[in-house]
Order: structure tokens, then C-alpha cells, then sequence
């Protein structure tokens, strides 16, 4: 029985090879030109962008000069979206950041590194121009 089963085994196998050849010889399924190869393309990846400094507005929703500074901060998002990253921050919703950033009022700017370093800190309103002019001096070093 052993050899029986063995024998029905390469039986199929080999049906599965012929049957495997005829197709592949047929015309059905054409193997690639070897003399007509076009390798592919690929566009350059664009370089990528230089880190950018946050500048984190930590205010108090309903607060005059905060709302004010979240004005400001989204109105620099817009506008200059390639020189900073610009993010607002409700100190009632995330009390533990004034700590974080040693904050004791509010609006208060926090200039930050792309890595995290915080490289300056303003308690109070910052106009527009000074945050741009802020960004500026500690883009350069």
C-alpha cells in the first residue's frame, strides 16, 4: 500500500510539472524580453524641511489679553506656517503646563527647539511683531 501511495504521489507531481511547461510554452504566458528591459524611474524625494521652533501660547479662555494672544498666535499660524510651528494651549484644560513651563500667568509665549528645548519664555501679551522678531534671533542661533 506504502508504494501504491508513492507511486500515485509522483504520478501527480509529475502531471502538475507537464501541465506546468505546456503552460508556460503555450503562448498563454509569455516570458519578459530580456533585450527590451526599461528600468524604472524615480523622482528625487523632496529635501526635507529645516526643524522648526513652536511657539506655544499658554493662555485662560475668557481671559481679555489671552484672547488677544490667541489671536495673534492663530493669525501667525496662517501666515507664517513656514517659519514656526504656532500652538494655542488653554491653561484650564492643561493646568499642569504652567508648572511645566514654570508659567505664573497668563497669556504667556514659550518659545520652543524643534528638540524640545525651551529657549525663551514671556509672560504677557506679545504682539505680532515682536514673536516674528523673537523667531527670527533664536532661528539664527
Amino acid at each position: 500500500m506504502n508504494g501504491r501511495l508513492r507511486l500515485i504521489g509522483l504520478a501527480v507531481i509529475a502531471g502538475l510539472v507537464v501541465a506546468g511547461l505546456l503552460f508556460c510554452f503555450s503562448g498563454i504566458v509569455s516570458a519578459p524580453s530580456l533585450t527590451t528591459t526599461t528600468l524604472p524611474t524615480f523622482k528625487a524625494a523632496p529635501e526635507p524641511a529645516a526643524p522648526k521652533i513652536k511657539v506655544l501660547t499658554l493662555y485662560q479662555k475668557g481671559e481679555r489679553f489671552s484672547n488677544l494672544a490667541v489671536g495673534v498666535s492663530s493669525a501667525l499660524g496662517k501666515k507664517f506656517q513656514d517659519l514656526a510651528i504656532f500652538q494655542s494651549i488653554n491653561l484650564l484644560e492643561e493646568p499642569q503646563l504652567a508648572g511645566f513651563y514654570d508659567i505664573s500667568s497668563a497669556p504667556a509665549v514659550v518659545f520652543v527647539s524643534p528638540g524640545g528645548k525651551v529657549l525663551y519664555t514671556h509672560e504677557g501679551f506679545l504682539a505680532k511683531e515682536e514673536i516674528i522678531r523673537k523667531i527670527s534671533e533664536l532661528s539664527k542661533g
